[in-house]
């Protein structure tokens, strides 16, 4: 049986952020063949032994988690005129000490690989490190967020950061012997050139977060849905309170509004702007904060609709995936003509897009003739699985089963 490691910093006890929850459905896949040994270090949770396993996967724990201390002003501008000296790296200090604490877990032990992803940093720049002194024979990074291509700051001149973006990523490439990226930066390697130390090392794939849906407890936050509405939900952070205010204008146009239920588990926009949308809105809506992943899904079956906010137009927004996973009418909204999602997306059956940018209630026609048409429509998993072949954990598997077959030959 194979044995690989994975860095990734804060699994299993979070932040859940993005990045760790990708590569935690990785590794789940990877355990669920039942031909990998799965390992991973990891932040401890207060009061955990140095070593664990949990759902069939091994855990080896650093010592604490990094402190985030206070700073003045002062100091804190000091700080970041250091990082614009380094940038893209970000705690230069964190990752060396990130890579010793590794060195150490794994002083005696081989895997057959070792795949680090980004984001966090710190794991590839270790996962390198590691590489390039030979305590490893075989390294994976997986760029949930990519280093070289990123948009940087608005205070970091762009040929600055893409000159200084190419340094750094080539570094980690030449240590690699598989990357993977994402779809979308695609386009940006089209226009910029991608790097020479990837050739042949890059392969690019999507989110994997096409998942089954699988049975759950009833939500605590059930309510939220009305019975007798069509129920239209967000979930996710909104970026200008614009998109809101556009859509709420847009279907209080409709003769239908008072039918509609708007269910938002948000954050971006303060309660009180909330309230202002919700006494102004013919239907009803309602708001929450976030809330635990498991209780948010247990209430996606019961829902009409999904809808998606414009967000950076060269990233894909993930919870999209979630939402086509249940198989439910989606409404996109964006407002960049070269926004990946749009094209992304468009092969769902039951996805609709919207252009912010045009006249409400032109897009109110177009939108009524969608709820028409897609109200109590669903789409089999089977479906959707089928056309997002590579927005899946067993992509991943799959790449990562044929670079170690080609390693043993």
């Amino acid at each position: 049986m194979k044995k690989i490691l994975f860095l990734s910093c804060n699994y299993p006890y979070g932040p859940f952020g993005p990045s760790t929850l990708c590569t935690f459905r990785v590794m789940k896949e990877l355990c669920r063949s039942g031909m990998y040994e799965i390992h991973n270090i990891s932040y401890p949770k207060q009061g955990t032994s140095s070593y664990d396993v949990l759902d069939a996967v091994h855990f080896h724990y650093l010592k604490q988690m990094p402190t985030v201390r206070s700073q003045s002003r002062f100091l804190r501008n000091i700080r970041n005129t250091w990082s614009l000296l380094t940038y893209p790296r970000r705690a230069k200090a964190e990752s060396r000490d990130y890579y010793k604490e590794c060195l150490h877990l794994i002083n005696g032990q081989h895997y057959d690989l070792v795949v680090a992803q980004c984001y966090p940093e710190k794991c590839v720049w270790t996962g390198a490190w590691l590489k390039e002194n030979g305590y490893v024979d075989n390294l994976m990074v997986i760029f949930w967020d990519s280093i070289y291509g990123k948009l940087p700051r608005r205070v970091i001149p762009e040929q600055y950061a893409l000159k200084r973006q190419r340094k750094a990523e080539s570094f980690i490439a030449r240590q690699a012997d598989l990357i993977v990226s994402l779809y979308p930066i695609k386009s940006f390697y089209a226009q910029y050139g991608d790097l020479p130390e990837a050739e042949g090392k890059r392969k690019f794939l999507g989110i994997p977060s096409i998942l089954r849906p699988k049975s759950l407890p009833t939500s605590p936050y059930q309510n939220v849905v009305k019975a007798d509405k069509i129920n239209i939900l967000y979930s996710g952070t909104i970026f200008r309170l614009d998109y809101v205010k556009y859509l709420v204008d847009m279907l209080n146009m409709s003769e239908n509004a008072e039918q509609l239920n708007l269910i938002f588990f948000s954050r971006g926009i303060p309660e009180d702007e909330f309230q202002k949308l919700d006494t102004s809105f013919r239907g009803s809506m309602v708001h929450h904060d976030w809330i635990p992943v498991e209780q948010l899904l247990a209430i996606y079956p019961s829902v009409d609709f999904f809808i998606s906010f414009p967000g950076n137009p060269t990233a894909i927004r993930s919870k999209v995936y979630e939402y086509m996973s249940y198989g439910k009418p989606i409404m996109l909204l964006y407002d960049d003509d070269q926004d990946v999602n749009v094209q992304t997306f468009s092969r769902y059956p039951a996805s609709l897009s919207l252009d912010v940018r045009e006249l409400a209630n032109k897009n109110l026609y177009i939108l009524e003739r969608f709820f028409s048409e897609s109200l109590g429509k669903e789409i089999p998993f089977e479906t959707t699985e089928a056309l997002f072949p590579d927005d899946s954990a067993k992509a991943y598997v799959s790449l990562i089963g044929k670079l170690l077959s080609a390693r043993s030959e």
